[in-house]
């Protein structure tokens, strides 16, 4: 895949203080190699064929005006996914890949950590102003964003510690199933979550949002993949109704 980054002033000086942190002895090839490696270890000289000027009338070291680089397709995603980490919620175009992997690898060399995480999804905020809480492992504030598939539920939680459980889902993508688009978070939000969900937030009482159970992807099927989460979904729902709780809850995700 080519790429062909416009050699602004923020990349211009990205390039040179990398040249200044490793005594002017990477090419520009190398640089992105380099870069792209502290993303991804598994990145080799093999999954970048060229880095060169856009125009061959330029010199690279004067007047660079864009770098092209032809780059393997798999890797360039493995580094989206890792940079959405760091990022989420921003776009991030190809070009951009290229940028941040250099400030990145800019960091890695001087030592110091990466700036934190700022996370500015609306959801997430507004969930901690009305007493919603979550597992860590589906969202620490600071840290970047984990995907997580699993079967999950949302409880209520009483004065002496007591839960109940009002609701049993399951998403390939937890995070964004309760933070991002129509979430969770956001029917609540907009008052068109399950009833005892929006009475209890009505009624200001402490919602929690659990991991029930971690179902890995084993890629040997798309459909047996597909099954064994649902299956476990099944499985906990059936658990808590025989506690008399989730009985808003009816096959194939509706409650009502």
């Amino acid at each position: 895949m080519k790429i062909n980054i416009k050699n602004t002033k923020l990349l211009a000086a990205s390039l040179s203080e990398l040249d200044s942190l490793t005594n002017g002895t990477l090419t520009l090839t190398r640089k992105i190699q380099e870069s792209l490696r502290a993303l991804n270890p598994n990145c080799t000289n093999d999954d970048i064929s060229q880095a060169q000027v856009y125009s061959n009338n330029l010199n690279p070291d004067i007047s660079t005006e864009y770098i092209t680089v032809n780059i393997d397709e798999s890797l360039l995603s493995e580094a989206k996914a890792i940079i959405a980490k760091y990022y989420p919620n921003t776009k991030i175009t190809n070009p951009f890949v290229i940028r941040i992997a250099i400030n990145r690898y800019i960091f890695s060399l001087k030592k110091v950590p990466a700036p934190p995480v700022i996370n500015h999804n609306q959801n997430i905020r507004w969930a901690d102003n009305n007493n919603i809480t979550y597992d860590p492992i589906i969202y620490t504030h600071g840290q970047e964003v984990s995907e997580i598939r699993a079967v999950y539920c949302i409880t209520k939680i009483s004065g002496n510690h007591e839960e109940t459980c009002l609701y049993v889902g399951r998403s390939n993508s937890i995070y964004g199933r309760v933070f991002i688009g129509d979430c969770h978070i956001a029917r609540m939000r907009n008052g068109t979550h399950i009833p005892s969900v929006q009475q209890a937030i009505q009624n200001k009482e402490h919602l929690h949002i659990k991991i029930l159970e971690l179902v890995p992807l084993l890629n040997d099927h798309p459909a047996k993949d597909a099954q064994r989460l649902a299956s476990r979904e099944n499985y906990w729902i059936d658990y808590y109704q025989n506690l008399n709780m989730c009985l808003e809850q009816y096959p194939e995700g509706r409650w009502n």
